[in-house]
């Protein structure tokens, strides 16, 4: 028998790359845990593609990658500075 053990942030993001790969599309990327945005690296507005970076957060002094979920206009009201918590939206595509 074989098990996995993740910590929190890895087990996160294996679920949001697993998505990727099988091409669910979310809308929304939420925070994975509660986190500070370090750089929003798409403007309003701006084109997207599936899996390109869109926003950079820092968790428990990790500083992680979050990834589009689908293609489309990049929508997002938070500053670097903001701190969000476990589960908000941290952006979007339109």
């Amino acid at each position: 028998m074989t098990s996995s053990v993740f910590a929190p942030l890895a087990y996160f993001e294996s679920l949001r790359s697993a998505d990727i790969a099988e091409g669910v599309s979310s809308r929304q990327m939420k925070a994975p845990m509660p986190c500070k945005v370090l750089q929003v690296l798409k403007k309003e507005g701006e084109d997207v593609k599936l899996g390109e970076a869109v926003i950079v957060i820092e968790s428990m002094k990790m500083e992680i990658s979050i990834a589009a979920t689908a293609e489309g206009k990049f929508k997002c009201a938070l500053a670097v500075g903001d701190t969000v918590d476990e589960g908000k939206e941290l952006c979007a595509i339109e």
